[in-house]
């Protein structure tokens, strides 16, 4: 069995691009900076390339966000502390199996190889998520902000091979608790991503309708050949595509793990 990996980023209509992915052979990262904070896209980068290059992290947990965090805390710290106000997602490839984490909002999906792809959407209230930072002594300070812990949401999808599509919402979830997941290979799967929410920002542009993400998970995952910078080549074809009918005004981070098992 051979384990792959790419990453993929996309500016929106942003000045700065606040997205920012990375991958290596054993972990991917997605970071989602917040547009109207100042250098958040700054540490989207450090949160990223901290969790995926930084040799002080040699058994890094992808459900944990806080030794991330505690590593690049004191240089964010000097950018301001509203800088620090970006998500973390990560996945971590093992010998058994890959493990998710969502830390604030975002999107992971898996696909089996019969073709069923699942899907988990995490949103927050106020478009307000709980970043990482949150984790470090700041629960408060967001439960203030908020008014509830009480204002996570996380959408559950199946989309089936013969092209339906079964969808349920969580709501109410307490707004500390990331996505957890533990993706084992015994269950066939073929591909494990992680997507900032600018996965799910493309408008139509004369209906002003959103494409619904399961539509656009389908397309994205509609991956051919797993060589080389697999996850790049699909992204910017299924772009290209969409161009003429829709525009995508978020900025996008994209990473995948592609497995295969032959």
């Amino acid at each position: 069995m051979d384990v792959h990996s790419d990453s993929f980023t996309a500016c929106g209509d942003h000045e700065t691009c606040e997205d920012y992915a990375l991958h290596s052979a054993s972990r991917i990262a997605v970071s989602d900076g917040c547009s109207g904070s100042q250098y958040s896209d700054v540490v989207a980068r450090l949160l990223a390339h901290t969790a995926v290059r930084s040799p002080l992290l040699p058994d890094l947990d992808p459900w944990s966000p806080t030794q991330v965090v505690e590593h690049i805390v004191l240089p964010a710290r000097v950018l301001g502390l509203e800088a620090l106000d970006a998500t973390l997602l990560l996945a971590t490839y093992g010998g058994e199996d890959i493990k998710v984490g969502i830390h604030g909002d975002g999107i992971a999906y898996w696909v089996y190889a019969d073709g069923t792809v699942e899907y988990r959407s995490v949103e927050y209230a106020n478009s307000r998520p709980f970043y990482p930072y949150y984790h470090i002594g700041q629960w408060n300070k967001y439960v203030d902000l908020q008014g509830t812990v009480d204002c996570r949401s996380t959408i559950m999808g199946k989309l089936r091979p013969d092209g339906g599509v079964d969808e349920t919402k969580l709501v109410l979830q307490l707004c500390d608790e990331s996505f957890r997941e533990r993706i084992p290979f015994e269950d066939n799967i073929t591909f494990v991503g992680i997507a900032s929410d600018g996965l799910n920002s493309f408008v139509h542009k004369v209906t002003g309708n959103v494409m619904p993400l399961a539509q656009v998970i389908r397309a994205v995952t509609a991956i051919k050949s797993i060589k080389g910078c697999f996850l790049q080549r699909r992204m910017r074809a299924q772009l290209k595509a969409w161009s003429a009918d829709w525009y995508h005004y978020d900025d996008l981070g994209i990473a995948c793990f592609a497995i295969d098992h032959e």
